[in-house]
């Protein structure tokens, strides 16, 4: 999927500006403490046809 930067950078300061103060660095330490916990291992088809 493509995604368009100025929406993912405009997405991304919205979320910083509702759940961390707009502290943007706080808003990556969140994510990437979570994101062990959010990867699942699946094959490309259940995630496609789901």
């Amino acid at each position: 999927m493509l995604i368009n930067g100025r929406t993912l950078v405009e997405q991304v300061v919205r979320m910083a500006a509702a759940d961390h103060d707009n502290d943007l660095g706080a808003l990556l330490l969140a994510a990437a403490g979570e994101y062990e916990t959010a990867v699942t291992h699946r094959r490309p088809e259940e995630i496609l046809f789901g």
